[in-house]
């Protein structure tokens, strides 16, 4: 006895298996743009950041150079500044740049997203191509801003960030006009 109602007609296993199927490739297919467009939303937000660090090193060297205060105290115009102690300052308590976030570790503290570091002569001819690794402790997403005296009280700043490589290795990247003097 056959409990069917006539022309009833249901889907086969063969279409339901197909209609899986395509609906596997096409869910894998946004799933790896997806993950390009984070990664690419996260370098461009690490280029934005490293320039708005250098942009604010670029307006308070002016409010300096006119012999104003500038916020953190450790970065006045004074002689017992120094540009490391400046540096440090602005990711600590009431620094301009405290709840600064790692764009690939949310979870990394400014402190550790922006550093300082003494020149080192190898970063200036490869940096712009990012050829050059990333000094150790420095991981993706970080600020670096070397420190270089000049003559009398000058004192260069150049910025680099930290972001992926060939094989996803970690090298440092500048930009041209990225390098700021403080007199």
């Amino acid at each position: 006895m056959n409990i069917g109602i006539k022309g009833e007609a249901g889907f086969s296993l063969t279409e339901l298996l197909v209609v899986v199927a395509i609906t596997s490739v096409l869910t894998a297919i946004s799933v790896v743009g997806y993950r390009g467009y984070i990664d690419s939303t996260k370098k461009s937000v690490t280029e934005s950041n490293t320039l708005y660090v250098q942009q604010w090193f670029r307006s308070t060297g002016s409010v300096r150079d006119a012999r104003l205060d500038v916020n953190p105290a450790a970065c006045r115009n004074e002689s017992t500044n120094t540009a490391l102690g400046c540096i440090t300052a602005l990711t600590q308590t009431g620094g301009p740049f405290q709840a600064f976030k790692n764009s690939y570790n949310g979870d990394r503290p400014a402190a550790s997203t922006i550093q300082a570091h003494s020149p080192s002569t190898n970063w200036t001819q490869t940096a712009n191509n990012g050829t050059t690794a990333c000094p150790t402790g420095i991981e993706f997403g970080d600020i670096i801003i070397e420190i270089a005296s000049g003559a009398g009280v000058n004192t260069t700043y150049q910025f680099w960030y930290c972001d992926q490589g060939p094989s996803n290795s970690k090298r440092i990247f500048t930009r041209d006009n990225w390098e700021i003097i403080w007199y």
